[in-house]
């Protein structure tokens, strides 16, 4: 995992990946579907590999379980940080209208 990237924040993300394939494909697909939602991707770290095994003795499924590394952008933790305050805000309105 990236830990070398002076003054970043660096998020961790836990991910199942699969694949008919492969161990390595599973890796893949897990890495390349978080890359459709998640910018500055810097690692990935396999924890932990499994398989499903079908009726005839092969391997059907391969299954990683990964963390993802990322930077955060700073800009993004701004918003996210407006969003989670603005949603709090909100909850708490709900609350005490309720009462």
């Amino acid at each position: 995992m990236p830990r070398d990237i002076p003054g970043a924040v660096v998020k961790i993300l836990e991910l199942v990946g699969s694949s008919p394939n492969s161990f390595s494909d599973a890796v893949r697909n897990a890495v390349e579907e978080a890359s459709r939602t998640i910018r500055n991707i810097r690692g990935v770290d396999v924890l932990q590999s499994s398989a499903d095994v079908g009726d005839d003795g092969e391997i059907s499924l391969y299954k990683v379980n990964v963390k993802i590394a990322f930077v955060i952008d700073r800009g993004d933790d701004e918003s996210s940080e407006r969003s989670s305050r603005s949603s709090r805000k909100t909850t708490a309105r709900r609350r005490t209208s309720r009462r």
